[in-house]
C-alpha cells in the first residue's frame, strides 16, 4: 500500500483551512444581519444585543491557548471537529431563544468557543505544511474572510426574509458542520524527521526520473 506523503495532503490541508476560516468569518463578520432582527424581535437595546456580536471576535483570540493545549493533547482533526460541532449546536439552539440573555450564551458564547477552538488550530497547521511558501498559504486562507463579508451577509438577508431569523439560525447551523468535515480533511503535520525522509525520498525519485528520461534519449 502506497504512503501518502506530505506534499500529496498539503493541498487538501490548505483548501480545507480556507473554507474553514470562511465559515468562522462567516459567523463573527456577519452576524450583523442577525442582530437586527434580534433587536426588533425582542425590543433590547442595541449595547445589550451588541455582546452577541462582541463575544464570537474575542473568543478567536482569547480561545487560542486553550485551543493549542487541545491540539497538542488531541491533535489537529479532533480539535477542528469539535469546534465544528459546538458552533453548529451554537446556531442551532440559538433558533429556539426566548431572550437576548439565551442568545448570548448561545450564539455569542457557544460559538466564540468554537471559533477560538477553530481559528488557531487552522492557522497554526498551515505553517507546519507550508514552512517554505507560508506567505502565499496564510494569504490564501485569510482571503476566506473576504469571501465571507462579501457573500453572507446578503445570503443571511434572504435567509431572514423567507424563512425568519429562526429558520435561518437552523440553515447557518448547517453550514458550520462543514467545519467538522473540514477538520476531517486534516492528518496531522510530520515530524521534522519524517520531513526530511520525505523530502529525500522526493530527491530521489526526481533522480530516477532524469535518469530513465536520458536513457531513452
Amino acid at each position: 500500500m502506497k504512503r501518502i506523503r506530505c506534499v500529496d495532503i498539503k493541498w487538501a490541508v490548505l483548501a480545507a483551512s480556507h473554507v474553514g476560516y470562511l465559515l468562522i468569518a462567516s459567523g463573527t463578520f456577519s452576524i450583523g444581519v442577525f442582530i437586527h432582527e434580534f433587536n426588533r424581535y425582542f425590543g433590547s437595546a442595541s449595547s445589550t444585543t451588541a455582546v452577541i456580536a462582541s463575544l464570537p471576535l474575542a473568543m478567536c483570540t482569547f480561545g487560542g491557548p486553550v485551543s493549542l493545549v487541545m491540539v497538542k493533547r488531541f491533535g489537529y482533526r479532533t480539535t477542528v471537529m469539535t469546534a465544528g460541532v459546538l458552533s453548529s449546536a451554537g446556531w442551532f439552539i440559538s433558533s429556539f431563544a426566548t431572550n437576548i440573555r439565551f442568545l448570548i450564551f448561545s450564539c455569542g458564547l457557544l460559538t466564540g468557543c468554537a471559533y477560538g477552538l477553530a481559528y488557531s488550530a487552522i492557522i497554526s497547521i498551515i505553517g507546519y505544511y507550508f514552512p517554505r511558501r507560508s506567505a502565499v498559504a496564510f494569504g490564501i486562507v485569510y482571503s476566506g474572510a473576504g469571501v465571507a463579508i462579501l457573500v453572507f451577509p446578503p445570503l443571511y438577508q434572504t435567509l431572514i426574509d423567507v424563512y425568519g431569523w429562526r429558520g435561518a439560525c437552523m440553515i447557518v447551523s448547517a453550514f458550520q458542520f462543514h467545519l467538522t468535515l473540514c477538520g476531517a480533511v486534516y492528518r496531522e503535520p510530520p515530524s521534522p524527521r519524517q520531513q526530511a525522509n520525505e523530502n529525500s525520498e522526493t530527491n530521489v525519485d526526481r533522480e530516477i526520473g532524469r535518469a530513465s528520461c536520458r536513457e531513452r534519449v
